[in-house]
């Protein structure tokens, strides 16, 4: 969450975590800096994800470098997602809505149920 968005506590009680941690601190920056390249994507943000993935590598946060490995596994899509326009979130939204729907009944809804559970909700 940008500072902007905080409450004037919120922002104090961040303020005073990210001077007291320089991990924390570094941690933080770099988030904020991933959060930044979903804002608008362009293709300036292939070399700026590599450019943040190499720092989050050799940051002292391990699980922010765990997540920079997981996302290394996957470059091409990554990029893809950062730079084009297009998106299958509608389709997959849909896809994760059956399979809550499937999974309230138990296995015990058939085709029938679900198709009527969906085309209701």
């Amino acid at each position: 969450m940008p500072d902007s968005r905080l409450t004037e506590a919120k922002q104090e009680f961040l303020k005073g975590l990210l001077e007291n941690n320089s991990e924390l601190h570094g941690g933080y920056r770099l988030i904020q800096e991933f959060r930044g390249l979903f804002l608008k994507q362009d293709q300036e943000n292939a070399t700026k994800f590599q450019v943040w993935l190499e720092k989050a590598q050799s940051c002292t946060v391990k699980e922010l470098q765990g997540f920079a490995t997981s996302l290394k596994r996957d470059m091409k899509a990554v990029i893809t997602g950062l730079t084009l326009m297009w998106s299958n979130a509608q389709t997959e939204g849909q896809v994760t809505k059956l399979k809550l729907l499937k999974r309230q009944r138990y296995g015990r809804a058939g085709f029938e149920l679900l198709r009527r559970c969906v085309l209701l909700v």
